[in-house]
């Protein structure tokens, strides 16, 4: 599936501290295998995540699945009378290229799993697009239910960090 996650807001304690939220659009893919759950839902596991953004204080900002362990998968309810309710849970990785003149990269692992989740009427959503300004068209909005938190050297957190999911 294609992702779009247009208009995060990103706040981080990298020196020299900017509390300043910026502004970030990432573009990306992931790869899902689907499994029978039980008569109530289908399961899948994330067999590939990779979203990047370019910013001009953090240079490219990748985000990815853990190289080690993770937890990152979903559920599909079927929700009457048509469609789905997917919910969406990622572990990730977020390496930053640099914070201004500091040079990186940065990286970081998600504090805890992050959540998103949408109601379908298809799955996967249909195609997505793309508007002059870069924000999506098409496709399906997943809402995170709280801001995506990543640790390491210092702490990002991305608000606003609900992603446009479409078919690929």
């Amino acid at each position: 599936m294609s992702l779009n996650a247009f208009g995060v807001t990103m706040v981080t304690d990298l020196p020299p501290v900017n509390s300043t939220a910026q502004v970030v659009n990432f573009v990306g893919s992931k790869s899902v295998e689907v499994f029978v759950g039980d008569s109530t839902l289908l399961e899948y596991r994330v067999l590939d995540f990779r979203i990047e953004a370019e910013h001009p204080l953090y240079g490219r900002m990748t985000m990815r699945l853990p190289d080690i362990g993770g937890s990152s998968g979903g559920t599909l309810r079927p929700e009457l009378p048509v469609g789905f309710t997917d919910t969406w849970t990622q572990d990730a990785v977020l390496i930053i290229d640099r914070h201004g003149d500091i040079p990186g990269p940065f990286t970081f692992e998600s504090a805890q799993p992050f959540t998103l989740t949408a109601t379908v009427s298809d799955w996967p959503p249909p195609p997505q697009g793309t508007n002059p300004d870069g924000s999506p068209t098409g496709g399906a909005l997943y809402r995170s239910t709280q801001p995506a938190v990543f640790t390491g050297a210092a702490r990002v957190e991305l608000g606003n960090f609900d992603i446009n999911h479409g078919r690929s």
